[in-house]
């Protein structure tokens, strides 16, 4: 059904599937940019080293403030090939990939491309910020919402952002929770609920600092107490029972799955959780309490 639908948005000029480089943002974001935060596949030479990137480039004679999309074709091989040269030999299997790109006829800005999942990532934005409106708007017309859906895109990173600042300023001050199996943060009002859930994948995946501890994040939720659990994906502790398990005898809600889940509870309950937090241990996660 997949392959169906892909086919009919290909046939009608909705999208175009090619493969290339297997870099996020490759045709939408300048090629300095990309190339040194590679998310999807990261280039050891390049990654993070964005000295090395500005004269890569240079020595190609190519513009690091134009994307993919933007240079030439004869630059474009240029740049794989020279790519290919740096990259070990046992990860080229994974330097390419397929891209899903929005067709310039819907989406048209200088020369740049969309990828499906980029505009993805912009609705996840909007609806974690409440805006639902511009996140419709945005589907019914991509070109003439884009410039507005950009400027909800850098809020949006600025409150993760900020919430970041205030993790690190909580564990100066010593009001994180840790112990040898979990890492806990409790934002009470200083965070918006809907980030619960990216900031711990953030500190799980190595966004903020990789670690295999259970990660739980907390903030209100207008009268609520929302909760998000996260681990590192090697884990054999269930979070989606250790959530219900935590939230259940106080009518609270709870769901997600073995690595990943969430649960919210009334506010006036945040004492009792916190406790009940602060004493999870191996028994406990191994007898699902």
């Amino acid at each position: 059904m997949n392959r169906i639908l892909q086919q009919e948005a290909v046939d009608n000029k909705i999208v175009i599937v090619r493969k290339e480089l297997n870099i996020f943002r490759l045709n939408s974001q300048p090629l300095s940019f990309t190339l040194t935060f590679s998310g999807d596949f990261k280039i050891p030479k390049l990654y993070r080293k964005e000295s090395y990137v500005y004269e890569f480039l240079k020595k190609l004679n190519i513009d690091g403030k134009k994307t993919f999309s933007q240079i030439d074709g004869n630059q474009q091989k240029k740049l794989v090939n020279a790519i290919k040269k740096i990259t070990p030999f046992h990860l080229r299997k994974y330097l390419f990939s397929y891209h899903i790109l929005i067709h310039p006829n819907l989406l048209n800005d200088e020369g740049k491309l969309y990828e499906a999942k980029e505009i993805s990532t912009y609705l996840n934005g909007l609806s974690r910020l409440f805006n639902v409106k511009l996140g419709i708007d945005f589907c019914l017309d991509l070109c003439n919402n884009l410039t507005e859906v950009k400027i909800e895109n850098k809020k949006y990173k600025s409150q993760i952002s900020n919430a970041m600042k205030i993790y690190y300023d909580m564990r100066a001050n010593g009001t994180v929770f840790e112990n040898d199996l979990i890492i806990y943060i409790n934002y009470k009002d200083k965070l918006n609920p809907n980030l619960v859930g990216i900031l711990s994948s953030m500190l799980t995946k190595g966004g903020i600092e990789q670690t295999k501890k259970i990660v739980i994040i907390s903030a209100y939720q207008k009268n609520n107490f929302k909760l998000s659990f996260r681990v590192h994906n090697k884990s054999n502790y269930n979070l989606n029972n250790l959530a219900r398990k935590l939230v259940e005898n106080y009518g609270g809600e709870a769901g997600g799955h073995k690595q990943a889940s969430g649960a919210v509870t009334k506010k006036e309950h945040e004492e009792e959780i916190i406790k009940k937090i602060k004493q999870i241990d191996e028994n406990i996660l191994n007898s699902n309490f």
